[in-house]
C-alpha cells in the first residue's frame, strides 16, 4: 500500500491543510514552446470510472453507530472542514465524488445493530436506504435472510480493486458471490486489526535485540515471542509472587488462544474450488497449531497476564507493567500520550516456514457495506460506493495510514514498516461470521483451559458441519430465486 503514500499525503494536505506559504517556484510569466509541451505528461484520470452525472440523485447510508470508536462516523463527515484529520478526509473524499459526478452522499445515523431497521424496510418495500453499513453479524443476518443484493450483479463495483480488500473479499464470498464489502472506504477496519505492541525501552533495557528485524526476517514465531516475554517478568512489590501489581511479558485479553493461533494461518473453515464453505480444522496441520499454542500458554503461566478490561490493559501497558500487548489497532490511539515508547509488530507466525504473518481481523469491530434489496437505483449506487471507495485511496487511507499513525501516534519509522506487513495478511474466520456449531468459541476457551483440541474439534464437528450445510442450501436456495 505504500505506493500512493507519497502523493496520497499530498492530496489531503492540499485539501485538509491551509498552507503557509502559497507563493509557487514557477514564474507566472513562463511560457512554454511546442517542444516543452510535448514533454508535457498527461495528468492521470483523477478516478477510473468513466465519466457521469447523476443530475444530483442523492445516495444515502443507514449508518452503524455505536457510541464509541467502532461508528461508521467515517462515511458522513460531521462537518465540512474542522480541523479533525480523519474528519476532514472523510469530507476531501465526499466533495471530491460529488463534485466530479454531480451525487450528493447523504448519512442517516441508526443504532449499533441495524437488523431490524433493516428488516423493517426491506419487508416494507421501504427504499430509503441506498446502502447499509453495518457490522459484521448484521450483514450476514443480511445474507441468509436473502435482504442484501449480490455486490458482483452491479454494473460499477469492482471488488477486486485493491481499494476493496481482495483478501478479505475472497473470504466472504459464496459460490462467486458476494454479498457485502470491506475496505479503503472506512479506516475502522484497520482499528480492529489484532497485532502486537511492545514497550521499545524495556525491550532496550533488557537487551533484547532488534525485534523488527526478526519480523523481517521471517523469525518472529511463537517461540521467539514467549522466550523475550519470560526475560520481562519482575516481581515489582517484592511479595514473592506475581500478581496484578508486577510486571509481565505479555498482557492480552481472553481471545488470545485463537488470536494466536489464526496468526499462525489456522483455519477452521476453508472453501472447495467453487467457492463453498466447508469445515477443515480437524485436519493435522490445524490441530497441531493449537497444540503449540496451548503448550506455550501453559508453559509460560507466569510471564501471561490476562486482562479483559480495555482501560486496565492500557494503563498497565503504559505503566511498564508488560512488555508485550496483545491488541486490536485501537490502542495505538488510546496510547498516543503515553510517555512509554511503544513498537507495533504483526502476530508471530507458528513456524519459519509459514509463507506469511497472518493477522485476525476482529468481527467485532468490522463496518461493511451492502446494498437491500429494495435499492432500484443500483447504477448511481454501486457507482459511488466504488467512487469513495476509490477516492479513499488518496484521502482517508493516508490521513489514517500516515498522518494518524505515523505522524501522530507511532514513533518509529521500523513500526510504519510493520504496518503494511499488518494490513497485507489480515483476515476473518467465517466459523465465526457464521457462528456455525459455536466452534470458534469452544476453541478458544479449550486452548486457554488445556483442554484437548483434537477431543474439542470432535465434539463440536457434527454441530458444525450441520450449520455450514443449513447455510449452504440456505443460500442455494436464495440463488435460485433470484435468477
Amino acid at each position: 500500500m505504500k505506493r500512493f503514500v507519497l502523493p496520497a499525503l499530498l492530496t489531503v494536505c492540499a485539501l485538509i491543510v491551509s498552507c503557509q506559504d502559497t507563493k509557487s517556484n514557477v514564474s507566472e510569466q513562463t511560457t512554454f514552446d511546442s517542444t516543452t509541451a510535448s514533454a508535457v505528461t498527461e495528468k492521470e484520470p483523477e478516478f477510473h470510472l468513466p465519466d457521469m452525472d447523476f443530475g444530483g440523485e442523492e445516495v444515502t447510508f443507514l449508518l452503524r453507530m455505536t457510541g464509541n470508536e467502532w461508528s461508521a462516523d467515517d462515511v458522513i463527515p460531521s462537518d465540512a472542514l474542522v480541523g479533525d484529520t480523519i474528519n476532514d478526509a472523510v469530507a476531501a473524499r465526499n466533495m471530491a465524488v460529488e463534485e466530479a459526478f454531480h451525487v450528493k452522499i447523504k448519512g442517516i445515523e441508526g443504532e449499533a445493530s441495524l437488523y431490524n431497521a433493516v428488516a423493517s424496510a426491506v419487508n416494507a418495500g421501504d427504499k430509503t436506504y441506498d446502502v447499509i453499513a453495518s457490522d459484521l453479524f448484521d450483514a450476514a443476518s443480511f445474507m441468509q435472510n436473502n435482504m442484501i443484493v449480490d455486490l458482483h450483479s452491479t454494473n460499477y463495483l469492482q471488488l477486486d480493486q485493491p481499494w476493496w480488500n481482495p483478501y478479505y473479499s475472497k473470504s466472504v464470498s459464496f459460490m462467486g458471490h458476494q454479498y457485502f464489502a470491506l475496505g479503503d472506504i472506512s479506516r475502522v477496519y484497520k482499528t480492529g486489526v489484532r497485532c502486537f505492541f511492545f514497550n521499545k525501552d524495556l525491550a532496550e533495557q533488557l537487551d533484547l535485540g532488534d525485534i523488527y528485524q526478526t519480523v523481517k526476517n521471517g523469525s518472529w514465531t511463537y517461540e521467539t515471542m514467549f522466550s523475550l516475554a519470560s526475560k520481562a517478568n519482575a516481581d515489582l512489590d517484592g511479595n514473592g509472587k506475581m500478581d496484578d501489581a508486577d510486571r509481565y511479558g505479555l498482557q492480552a485479553q481472553s481471545s488470545l488462544g485463537i488470536v494466536l493461533s489464526i496468526g499462525g494461518d489456522m483455519r477452521i473453515t476453508d472453501k472447495t474450488d467453487d467457492d463453498v464453505p466447508y469445515l477443515s480444522v480437524d485436519n493435522a496441520y490445524n490441530i497441531r497449531v493449537m497444540e503449540h499454542v496451548m503448550e506455550l500458554m501453559q508453559t509460560n503461566k507466569a510471564s501471561l497476564h490476562n486482562c479483559d478490561v480495555w482501560l486496565e490493559t492500557q494503563k498497565r501497558f503504559s505503566g511498564g507493567q508488560a512488555l508485550f500487548q496483545a491488541e486490536v489497532m485501537l490502542l495505538i490511539e488510546v496510547l498516543r500520550y503515553s510517555e512509554t515508547n511503544i513498537g507495533i509488530l504483526p502476530t508471530p507466525k507458528y513456524s519459519e516456514e509459514q509463507a506469511q504473518y497472518v493477522s485476525y481481523l476482529d468481527s467485532n469491530c468490522q463496518n461493511v457495506y451492502s446494498i437491500p434489496t429494495t435499492n432500484d437505483r443500483l447504477d448511481v449506487t454501486s457507482f459511488v460506493l466504488e467512487a469513495m471507495a476509490e477516492k479513499s485511496v488518496d484521502t482517508l487511507t493516508p490521513a489514517y495510514y500516515d498522518i494518524c499513525l505515523n505522524g501522530k501516534y507511532i514513533r518509529d519509522e521500523e513500526s510504519s514498516d510493520m504496518l503494511d506487513i499488518i494490513f497485507n495478511g489480515c483476515r476473518i474466520e467465517n466459523a465465526e461470521t457464521f457462528w456455525w456449531g459455536n466452534m470458534f468459541n469452544t476453541l478458544n476457551t479449550a486452548i486457554i483451559r488445556n483442554q484437548g483440541i483434537a477431543s474439542t474439534v470432535e465434539k463440536r464437528k457434527k454441530a458444525t458441519v450441520s450449520d455450514i450445510e443449513k447455510f449452504v442450501d440456505t443460500m442455494k436456495e436464495h440463488l435460485a430465486q433470484n435468477t
